[in-house]
């Protein structure tokens, strides 16, 4: 039967099977063809991490801290990498790449035999291998043992050198390390163009070797490539020399010379109207010479005029330009947008009734629309222009419909992360009215929405008591901000934002809402939760607990909370009871938790040891606790947090402080009924490496003050140097901290401090303004905030020289 089926299979296959072939016809593919073809039928989950932090799921960061602090150490990972390849490059020259990948191997070196019998082959390895300074010494060598150079490779290497002005490229640092790079201030913050060629580097030397033996060919190219390098690096006056030199002996100028020439005009003439002459003499001497302008030409020219601040011709002049340019055909590209927008608007109060900012959004949707939705980048002028044009539509324009005209024609559908950046105010608080329900009327796509802060203790806050939601999400996954009250944060989690998986969230007070608010309905897409109030609360059990038990799935949590409890500590036993055994999924749990308690007769009062035997079985991070009793006010404050320390304040440090290694920590603040002693803030010091704010509260006279003075008689006194301070409250403290901070056998300041003190106190503490040893640090104060019965005397104002007194 088998053998039936089979027979009768193969019989109907070949009768059914036609007798000739035709080949499709052969397509050319790519090597990333299939990859292209796969990654097409997958779409970007927005609400994954960047590709950087996608690591093991319990060490992905989710706060600022963390991302950079993972970042900066791959960064570090890949360095080291490298230098172990140098290092030991023998070991890593199995090559499994096709085609090879040359960064993958070790840096290229030269042993003493490639040095001794330097050549031309040796001269390219070195050149490709951007070791410019090495070649030029191989070049020389080869010079003096008279072995021959080919021209095309002299005038490689001399090309290099005009390019890198005579050194090695700049090391190209990690992606991570550059874009940090910029909160080191590196870069030259004035504004004003800096000369930087090297003046007899090896170009200068290179250059007047070749122009003795150079054809009327080779000079082209030599001067050409000379004076690019010269205006390059800001050298205009000696490139305009070399110009005139060009001149006289009839060498012609290419394109890539006119257009940096063209870009340095403001550093060659000094009136505006002399730099315009300049332009239109260069211009015409272009067209004699049949050198047609591209888009680089044009954008050197707008660079110019955007150069003559303030200048009454510019915006004609720039209009004008922009017409001749389109008669050459060539397409404006948003670097000439962001240069026109320059011209138009050169000052904050500059441009208000100016229309120009509409009319080129008008010309951009159309380019937009032509160019499939999509921008191109066709010059490295064009990556100011959303930086300008949203500064200038904000500032110049003062019209939110033209933010929002920018923002939601080109990018409504493409931008799915957006961070605003709130500016500090110290000493006002303020609330953002509308601003979540604009955003979210912009941007469709949103899925990542976060509020910078510039100041760690930022008083700006949002407003987001709408019961109703006027505004909603279905695609937003994480969520930063700063609200006032509690119930803006049960507003936030009523379904609204259904998609939500992470919520980072800091309070003013948590107080019971005036109306009902729902707070118990599951939320069961958050998987992070960060909770911060400022205020002690009493609501712990009746607010707190309730929200959290609404959150199933959570996997990653951080409380940081001030409670007042009427019989219990929060300690371990508390949070396994209250919030452990509740989220089945949680993976990752800190905390920074303050609970206080009034005293009465019948309490049993606990120890730290106490308290710490409670977390004995904790499975998270290691836990610190301090319990602290305060006889004058009746409470005891029991204090327990994660270790390592991540949050930016530290409240109410006592002399019972454990101690440790507190690097992310910013402001602090000291609370004892017993005295703080020199001592006690030489380990405050040395814990908190990067403190910016300290205010003290403890009225009671340091005890050893005498034996301290004894000590500096002799020399023997520590002096603490703080490096990071820039504001100290001693306003409610005892006149002995005053003196702790203010002498300089005791403390050392750095510049610009924000000092608040009583007056009294103060006078008294610095013998009326006359004492020696604390007038130099009260030099180093620049903003001094009396309290109390003033008498600003001069004597005062002497004493704080730098200080604007308030």
């Amino acid at each position: 039967m088998l053998w039936r089926i089979f027979h009768r299979s193969i019989s109907t296959t070949t009768t059914s099977r036609s007798k000739s072939f035709t080949y499709p016809q052969h397509i050319h593919r790519s090597p990333t063809a299939i990859l292209e073809s796969l990654n097409s039928c997958a779409q970007t989950d927005g609400g994954n991490p960047a590709y950087l932090f996608m690591d093991d799921p319990y060490l992905i960061p989710t706060s600022a801290h963390e991302k950079r602090q993972l970042s900066l150490s791959k960064a570090s990972g890949k360095k080291a990498a490298r230098w172990i390849m140098d290092r030991y490059s023998y070991a890593f020259f199995y090559d499994v790449a096709v085609p090879s990948i040359p960064s993958y191997f070790p840096n290229y070196t030269f042993d003493e035999k490639e040095f001794i019998e330097p050549n031309e082959t040796t001269l390219y390895k070195l050149m490709n291998w951007n070791k410019i300074i090495k070649a030029y010494e191989i070049y020389k060598k080869c010079l003096d043992y008279k072995i021959n150079i080919s021209d095309a490779c002299k005038y490689a290497l001399f090309d290099l050198l005009c390019i890198y002005n005579s050194d090695n490229p700049m090391e190209i640092l990690p992606p991570e390390e550059d874009w940090y790079r910029r909160e080191l201030n590196e870069t030259n913050q004035s504004g004003l163009i800096q000369r930087t060629w090297k003046d007899n580097g090896l170009a200068k030397q290179m250059f007047e070797e070749l122009k003795l033996t150079a054809t009327s060919e080779q000079k082209i190219r030599l001067y050409n490539s000379f004076a690019s390098g010269l205006f390059k690096y800001n050298h205009a006056e000696k490139a305009m020399l070399i110009i005139d030199e060009m001149k006289q002996n009839n060498i012609s100028l290419d394109l890539i010379t006119y257009n940096y020439l063209l870009r340095s005009t403001s550093l060659i003439q000094g009136t505006y109207d002399t730099r315009w002459q300049f332009i239109i003499e260069y211009l015409n001497e272009m067209k004699q010479n049949s050198i047609q302008p591209n888009l680089r030409t044009f954008n050197s020219i707008f660079y110019t005029l955007r150069r003559c601040s303030l200048y009454e011709r510019g915006p004609t002049l720039a209009l004008s330009l922009l017409n001749e340019m389109r008669q050459y055909g060539i397409e404006p590209s948003l670097g000439t947008w962001a240069h026109i927008i320059m011209i138009f608007y050169p000052n904050d109060q500059i441009g208000y009734e100016t229309k120009i900012l509409p009319q080129i959004m008008d010309e951009l949707e159309k380019q937009y629309e032509l160019n499939g939705n999509q921008f191109q980048w066709r010059d490295i002028d064009d990556r100011e222009f959303f930086a300008n044009a949203m500064f200038k539509a904000t500032v110049n324009c003062r019209e939110v419909d033209l933010d929002k005209r920018l923002s939601s024609s080109i990018f409504k559908n493409q931008i799915t992360k957006l961070i605003i950046n709130i500016n500090p105010d110290k000493k006002k608080w303020s609330r953002m009215e509308n601003v979540c329900n604009t955003i979210f009327t912009i941007f469709l796509n949103l899925t990542n929405l976060i509020f910078y802060d510039a100041s760690y203790e930022n008083h700006v806050r949002l407003l987001f008591n709408i019961p109703s939601p006027t505004f909603s999400s279905s695609s937003l996954l994480i969520l930063k901000i700063k609200v006032q009250t509690f119930h803006e944060c049960l507003y936030i989690l009523d379904g609204r934002f259904d998609q939500l998986h992470t919520l980072y969230i800091e309070l003013v007070n948590i107080l019971p809402p005036s109306k009902e608010i729902e707070n118990q309905r599951k939320i069961p897409n958050l998987k992070c939760f960060v909770l911060y109030c400022i205020l002690e609360t009493w609501y712990y059990d009746q607010l707190i607990l309730p929200l959290l038990y609404r959150m199933p799935n959570l996997e990653k949590l951080s409380l940081d909370l001030r409670v007042f409890v009427n019989e219990t500590f929060i300690d371990g036993n508390n949070l396994k009871k209250n919030i452990l055994n509740h989220m089945s999924q949680l993976k990752q749990f800190t905390f920074n938790i303050s609970s206080t308690i009034f005293i009465n007769t019948e309490m049993n009062l606990l120890s730290n040891e106490d308290i710490q035997q409670t977390f004995n079985d904790f499975q998270y991070s290691k836990i610190i606790c301090c319990v602290d009793y305060f006889q004058e006010y009746k409470q005891v404050l029991c204090h327990i947090y994660s270790y390592p320390f991540l949050m930016q304040h530290y409240e109410d440090v006592t002399n019972n402080f454990p101690g440790g290694l507190y690097p992310y920590v910013r402001l602090i603040s000291l609370y004892d009924e017993r005295p703080f002693e020199h001592d006690f803030f030489i380990r405050i010091s040395q814990s908190f490496p990067f403190m910016e704010k300290l205010s003290i509260n403890n009225l009671h006279a340091q005890k050893q003050k005498e034996s301290y003075k004894l000590m500096n008689d002799k020399s023997n006194l520590s002096i603490i140097k703080y490096d990071h301070l820039i504001e100290l409250q001693i306003d409610r403290a005892h006149d002995d901290y005053i003196e702790e901070f203010l002498c300089n056998t005791k403390t050392y300041l750095q510049n610009n401090i924000f000092f608040d003190v009583h007056y009294e106190a103060l006078k008294r503490v610095t013998h009326n303004f006359t004492r020696d040893d604390t007038r130099i640090n009260s030099t180093k104060v620049n903003q001094l905030f009396l309290f109390g019965k003033i008498e600003c005397s001069k004597s005062c104002q002497d004493y704080f020289p730098f200080a604007v007194i308030n």
